[in-house]
């Protein structure tokens, strides 16, 4: 199982293995589902910080994975969701430890099992997968709806908006 109660929660195989290992279960290994976070990433993915000031600059090698604009909005990992970076708070914890106080000021990210990472967490009204959620579209050419994903461009209503959005519309599978 994932550490995180948020989107995309999974009963992997190491979780299942684990409920083995205890003696209590004997569990069917054909209902683990995969995980794809970091998968092909290697072992910098584990190794190194997810971000880093390099010349005051907050960087990081993963821009799949982890988000350095604690202003932006951009898809989520899973693409099911529009997600914000890392906070929706200004929240300062004057005790987080220095390796994982990236942004030098003790803000605190949202997932407590992600080492202070941020990463793009999904609004809780913004799941294109849920047709309930599409009156708050950008454009009237989003679809929101069990087979819609959500895609980042630059397809905008109005000059008010920011030159790169995100949006959902059906995905077609080939």
């Amino acid at each position: 199982m994932t550490a995180t109660g948020k989107e995309s929660r999974r009963v992997s195989e190491f979780f299942l293995a684990a409920l083995e290992g205890s003696g209590w279960y004997t569990p069917n290994y054909d209902m683990a589902e995969p995980l794809f976070w970091g998968k092909g990433k290697g072992c910098d993915f584990l190794n190194t910080p997810c971000v880093t000031k390099v010349n005051g600059q907050i960087q990081t090698k993963f821009p799949d994975h982890y988000c350095t604009d604690l202003e932006d909005t951009e898809c989520t990992f899973t693409g099911y969701s529009i997600g914000f970076c890392g906070t929706e708070s200004d929240n300062k914890n004057t005790s987080i430890h220095s390796a994982f106080n990236y942004f030098g000021d003790g803000r605190e990210m949202i997932d407590g099992f992600a080492d202070n990472c941020p990463y793009y967490y999904a609004y809780s009204n913004l799941n294109c997968l849920d047709p309930n959620d599409g009156i708050r579209a950008l454009i009237d050419a989003e679809k929101w709806g069990r087979k819609s994903m959500c895609f980042s461009g630059t397809l905008k209503k109005r000059e008010a908006y920011p030159s790169k959005r995100s949006y959902c519309f059906p995905q077609n599978v080939i």
